[in-house]
């Protein structure tokens, strides 16, 4: 039987492009505290660094008076 390629790159940029939504973004990282793995919820966290930019970004973000 022929196996057909499944490709997870237009589902990770799906969740990426999500994760642009500062709600979801604070969601994320909330429900994945739920799985007992620590990993996950760090995988989370890459997530929307990645998203919004990546760790960088996220840190000049955060250095910037409002």
């Amino acid at each position: 039987m022929r196996k057909i390629p499944i490709s997870t790159d237009s589902c990770r940029e799906s969740i990426l492009e999500s994760l642009k939504n500062p709600d979801e973004a604070a969601h994320h990282p909330n429900a994945c505290l739920e799985d007992d793995d620590a990993r996950v919820f760090l995988l989370a966290l890459r997530d929307v660094a990645e998203a919004r930019g990546g760790i960088g970004s996220l840190s000049r973000d955060a250095r910037e008076p409002s």
